[in-house]
């Protein structure tokens, strides 16, 4: 790794890859993102419902959503071409993406948007700045799921995330108004479906809210909640759970544009991703062994009735020790840039990095790293360094906090030492002073329904729905664009304009005779296309009425123009009586646009 590596951020990935992104904008009329994260705190006792502290990364992860005809099956699905950007490579690629977590959430939208998919289906396209499975993709996908979803049934509007940005968390939550309850709660249901296991909603909320400095989030006690969180496949039971939340500089008094008294990073010791943060920990089964050894053994002494002991010992210390960090990093940016608060706060990360070795969640290599940067950090003064794992997965991911443009060029000697001792090839995978910080939460970045388009989408866009071989496809094409790509279609269906184009040539009302109900007939074919449709579900005109007028003056002629211009079939027959008669329009491999 060079000493300081070039910026790595949306901006950066989208000026160097713009055919990355165009191609995946063109192929979705609604696009919502979401930014990966980290946590500060609360990794393990978050499942019990404890404190946790998560802060944006200036990445994000793209949902789009691409509309379909409708056919007999209106299941959505996931397109097979998601990708993310490779650190280590520097490109983006297509992802290795969690099969199983992704059918579960297919299941799960499917089973709840059934009706609604029936007014219009879609697939769902993933584009993601990080890989799949590292720092909350699963919690940034589902909120940006979750809006896309909501803002295509039209349940929230853009003046909604307006309000997002200026209010408090406070009112956010109990004002159904704003409507971010309802995408809450919805993207923690998806969250609970894809990752079939534990999960409090946090990082549902973290990438919800607008602020540069971290999220704070936790449950509130209740009677019937159980913990670890886990619903199952009881999703309604998300509804009843009550919780706090807020952003930091609600808690504490921060002054605006605050610069920050350090730098911190994320050293990926191999990709990104891995199985899901551990629930259970090694200790907890200990820690019931040993108490129920006490019980048994020495019941008349101070641990003979501590067959609690993790719940009303263990997890309450592992909560402590992420308010510890709350507490430490809100009065080092409320208080000025003193050198005892940065001190206390670098000493609160390191205690949680305690607290998973205690846990037996870390492996030998993130201790190694550990201490390292802290021998490193070391020989320059004792104020030394804040390191945690910020992943209890076997890939894992290790925060360093290094007080301000003091200490940067140790990360290269870490880096040297790594590889030579341990044989790692570490990557810098996010630095606050390189990379920025990241203040937007969910974003809209697409809706050309609601006339809001991408840098990569131009305001004059021609949206088509193409039809090939059995395929359908969206797709977006600049007017220069159009106009060069038309004679590559076979037939091109002009709704707004009522024409109708072979190999980019108007037909003529001598060729076809009413082309604007051609289209509209077509067009309903097109919805159905490999299944009959009875002459009552034409729109009302003379053709709907009469089989002879409707095959003489339009079926038969655009059989033979389509035959005639494309050398190609249009596999489209007719039958039945003069008044009661069924079309069908089979697939073929005419290449057909319907311009929106």
């Amino acid at each position: 790794m060079p000493e300081i590596r070039d910026s790595l951020n949306s901006a950066m990935l989208k000026k160097r890859f713009p055919e990355t992104y165009r191609e995946f904008f063109s192929k979705c009329q609604i696009v919502v993102s979401a930014p990966h994260f980290f946590t500060w705190a609360g990794e393990y006792v978050g499942y019990w419902g404890g404190l946790m502290l998560l802060q944006k990364l200036p990445l994000r992860l793209y949902v789009g959503l691409e509309s379909l005809p409708k056919t007999k099956e209106q299941n959505v699905t996931i397109g097979l071409n998601s990708q993310s950007y490779s650190l280590r490579k520097g490109k983006f690629q297509p992802d290795q993406y969690d099969h199983l977590a992704q059918a579960r959430l297919v299941q799960f939208i499917n089973k709840n948007w059934g009706r609604k998919l029936k007014k219009q289906p879609f697939r769902i396209h993933l584009l993601s700045e990080m890989p799949f499975g590292g720092s909350g993709s699963s919690g940034a996908l589902c909120s940006a799921l979750a809006l896309a979803l909501h803002l295509q049934d039209k349940d929230v509007s853009l003046q909604n995330l307006k309000d997002w940005r200026q209010q408090k968390s406070s009112e956010l939550i109990k004002n159904k108004k704003f409507r971010f309850n309802l995408i809450f709660r919805s993207a923690w249901k998806m969250l609970a479906a894809y990752r079939g296991a534990e999960t409090s909603g946090a990082t549902i909320f973290a990438t919800l809210l607008d602020s540069v400095y971290p999220v704070y989030y936790l449950l509130k006690k209740s009677k019937t909640l159980v913990f670890p969180f886990n619903i199952g496949e009881q999703y309604q039971l998300i509804d009843q759970v009550d919780f706090e939340g807020g952003r930091l500089d609600e808690l504490f008094k921060i002054p605006s544009h605050r610069s920050w008294p350090m730098d911190f990073g994320l050293l990926y010791l191999g990709e990104p991703r891995g199985t899901f943060p551990f629930s259970t920990s090694p200790l907890e089964e200990t820690t019931k062994t040993v108490a129920d050894f006490f019980h048994h053994n020495f019941p008349q002494s101070t641990f003979g009735e501590s067959k609690g002991l993790w719940n009303d010992s263990c997890l309450k210390v592992m909560n402590f020790l992420s308010g510890d960090v709350l507490l430490k990093l809100g009065t080092l940016l409320s208080n000025g840039h003193r050198t005892d608060n940065l001190r206390e706060f670098l000493r609160s990360v390191d205690r949680h990095q305690a607290l998973f070795l205690l846990l037996g969640l870390l492996s030998n290599t993130a201790n190694a790293v550990n201490s390292i940067i802290h021998h490193q950090a070391s020989k320059i003064d004792d104020l030394g360094a804040g390191v945690k794992a910020v992943s209890t997965t076997k890939k894992d991911i290790v925060l360093f906090v290094l007080p301000a443009d003091q200490r940067r060029e140790i990360l290269a000697d870490i880096c040297a030492i790594l590889k030579k001792e341990f044989s790692l090839e570490v990557q810098l995978g996010y630095a606050s002073w390189l990379d920025g910080l990241e203040d937007r939460g969910v974003k809209i970045e697409q809706a050309l329904g609601q006339k809001i388009y991408s840098e990569f989408i131009s305001k004059n866009t021609v949206v088509v729905q193409e039809f090939a071989s059995g395929q359908t496809a969206n797709r977006v094409f600049s007017p220069e664009q159009f106009a060069g790509e038309k004679k590559s279609a076979d037939v091109i269906i002009m709704e707004k304009t009522g024409r109708i184009l072979i190999k980019g040539q108007n037909l003529t009302s001598k060729e076809l005779h009413s082309q604007k109900a051609a289209i509209k007939i077509i067009k309903i074919l097109l919805a159905k296309i490999g299944q009959e449709v009875p002459n009552s579900e034409l729109p009302p005109s003379s053709y709907a009425y009469d089989r002879y007028e409707l095959q003489g003056k339009i079926i038969a002629p655009l059989i033979k123009i389509v035959s005639q211009k494309t050398k190609k079939q249009l596999n489209l027959t007719i039958h039945g009586s003069i008044s009661e008669f069924f079309l069908k329009l089979y697939p073929s491999n005419l290449r057909i646009w319907l311009v929106k």
